[in-house]
This record gives C-alpha cells, sequence and structure tokens, in this order.
C-alpha cells in the first residue's frame, strides 16, 4: 500500500519534477528490505547551483595550494635550530606563479567531470536494470549509515570497501574520460612543433591511468577504514584521505 500511495504521488506532480525525479525509471522498484530504489541519485544539474559553484572553487583553490605548500615545507632537520623558517618563502612563491589560471583551470576541470558523471549517471538510469544502477549511484555516507545498522561497524566496513567501488566508478571514468581529453589536446596542439609530442602522450596518459587506479583502489580501502571509525563521514573523510593517497603513490 505504501509503494502504491509513493507512486500516485509521484505521479501527480509536475511532470519536469518526476523528470528529475530518481524514481523515474523505478517507480516502484524497491529492495526487499523496503528502500526505494535510485533514492540516492543526485539531480543532474545541482553541481551548477551557487552553493555547489562555490564549494566547488574553494575546492579548486585547495588542490591547487597543496603541492605548492607541500613543495615549500623544507625536510625535517632534528638539528636545526628551532628559530628556522616553516616554509622556504622563496619556493612558495615560485611554485605558486600562474596561481589565478591553475585554479581556473581546475575549477573547469572540476565542473566538466561532474557534468559528465551525471550524464553517465543517467544513462545507467535509462539503459540499466534498477537494481544495478541503484548500486552505481548510492551516496556512500548514507550506505555506510544503513549497513551500519543492520551489520555493525565491522560487518559495514568490509561491505563498503565493495560499495565504495561501485558508486564511485563513474566518478572516476568521467575523471579520466577529463584528463586524457586534455592530454590529447595538448598533443594536438603542440605536434607540429614537437616531435616527441607522441611520447610524452603516451607516458603522461599511462601515468594518469596508473595514478587513478592507485586513487581508486586506496579510496575503497580508505572508505571501509572509515566506517569502521564512523559510519558516514568517517566513509567521506576515509574515502578522500585514500583518494588523496593515491597522488603520492
Amino acid at each position: 500500500m505504501y509503494a502504491l500511495a509513493h507512486c500516485d504521488a509521484l505521479k501527480r506532480r509536475d511532470n519536469n519534477v518526476l523528470a528529475f525525479s530518481p524514481t523515474a525509471r523505478a517507480i516502484e522498484a524497491y529492495t526487499p528490505r523496503g528502500r526505494l530504489l535510485l533514492q540516492d541519485r543526485k539531480p543532474p544539474w545541482e553541481h551548477l547551483t551557487p552553493k555547489q559553484l562555490v564549494i566547488s572553487a574553494c575546492q579548486a583553490v585547495v588542490v591547487t595550494a597543496a603541492p605548492a605548500f607541500i613543495a615549500a615545507t623544507p625536510q625535517y632537520d632534528p638539528e636545526a635550530d628551532d628559530d628556522d623558517d616553516l616554509l622556504d618563502w622563496d619556493r612558495l612563491y615560485s611554485e605558486l606563479e600562474g596561481f589565478r589560471e591553475k585554479c581556473a583551470l581546475t575549477f573547469a576541470r572540476y565542473i566538466a567531470c561532474t557534468t559528465l558523471k551525471r550524464r553517465l549517471e543517467a544513462w545507467c538510469v535509462s539503459r540499466l536494470d534498477p537494481r544495478t544502477a541503484d548500486r552505481l549511484l548510492k551516496d556512500v555516507a548514507l550506505s555506510a549509515k544503513r549497513k551500519a545498522l543492520r551489520h555493525g561497524r565491522m560487518g559495514a566496513a568490509r561491505r563498503m570497501c565493495l560499495t565504495e567501488m561501485r558508486s564511485k566508478a563513474l566518478g572516476y571514468g568521467a575523471n579520466l574520460i577529463v584528463e586524457e581529453m586534455c592530454l590529447c589536446y595538448v598533443y594536438l596542439r603542440d605536434r607540429r612543433r614537437d616531435k616527441g609530442a607522441l611520447g610524452k602522450l603516451q607516458r603522461a596518459s599511462s601515468t594518469a591511468l596508473l595514478g587513478f587506479a592507485a586513487s581508486f583502489s586506496l579510496s575503497c580501502l580508505g572508505s571501509g577504514l572509515g566506517t569502521l571509525a564512523k559510519p558516514g563521514w568517517g566513509t567521506v573523510v576515509g574515502g578522500a584521505a585514500g583518494d588523496l593517497a593515491g597522488l603520492f603513490v
């Protein structure tokens, strides 16, 4: 009865709202535990709202500035004077050269990656079985909380490694596609004046593929460890930490 009433309520909505509904294709599909399939799906253009644009801009600034600060941090020397600077300021200034342009490119890449990811999600919803699409579109924080209630933290941590792998597959795939497109653009731009452009493209493409594979694997592991600590926000933090760790592998 609840399912029928819920479906009738959805059908009475405006068509535009229903089109963006996560249950547009699985309007009567529920899991055996009563959870509506695809309920974690995000609206396709939510990342272009002012709030999300500000968050993406802050992320672009942090991601762009972090390598510069890491490079400008001197190695620890137990015999060094305590009055020594914690940062090599000259090195930091040189690393931050062209900072605005780098931030703008990173921000544009974020928007492109998220837009492509939302398009891939829409394709999955329209082409795949609702249960399969639901696994690819799960919100890891909510999923961790649900699993922790059913299986406890240890059981949830084990299961979240696989859940993270499924739910992040489209995101990492979109990021890799955008990265490869950028590398191909650089190759097409430089191929006439640089005879070694093709070799550079091959090396950069291989490096990007290995880097994404490392980040993807460590993100899944970090999500499980984060769930063990605190299902929900711990899952998100653990996954993000694993993703960043993959950059230094």
